[in-house]
């Protein structure tokens, strides 16, 4: 048997050609390897931000809940009919009402500032 030996540039050809394909596939897992970094961190963000508004939306459905057994205490409901003007039996209204008096000082206060002002200008 005799068996023609393969020229020595088809054998270099071939390695050549095998390394290009390693070289490529090398840098295409890199580059994947890379853009799969990148989503994770993204995703990441994106569940700590998804975390965060978990942790306030239960932080506000405690506050609504401790409304509603607030509200529904039977003070609640007495404190809202007195703000509206409701009394329990046998008990009286009173309305405080401010004095005019209060008011007529605040206004003779006013005028002596400005009128204070006018002489230090010299009016």
């Amino acid at each position: 048997m005799n068996r023609q030996k393969d020229p020595l540039w088809k054998k270099l050809l071939s390695s050549l050609f095998i390394a290009v394909l390693i070289i490529v596939a090398i840098i295409y897992l890199t580059f994947s390897i890379i853009n799969i970094k990148k989503e994770r961190a993204n995703i990441g963000a994106e569940l700590d931000a998804l975390k965060s508004q978990a942790q306030s939306a239960e932080k506000k459905n405690e506050e609504l809940k401790s409304g509603i057994s607030e509200k529904q205490t039977e003070e609640y409901w007495e404190g809202k009919a007195r703000e509206e003007g409701y009394k329990k039996p046998g008990e009286e209204v009173v309305i405080v009402v401010p004095s005019e008096a209060g008011k007529n000082n605040e206004k003779i206060e006013e005028k002596n500032i400005w009128q204070k002002f006018l002489e230090k200008i010299g009016l």
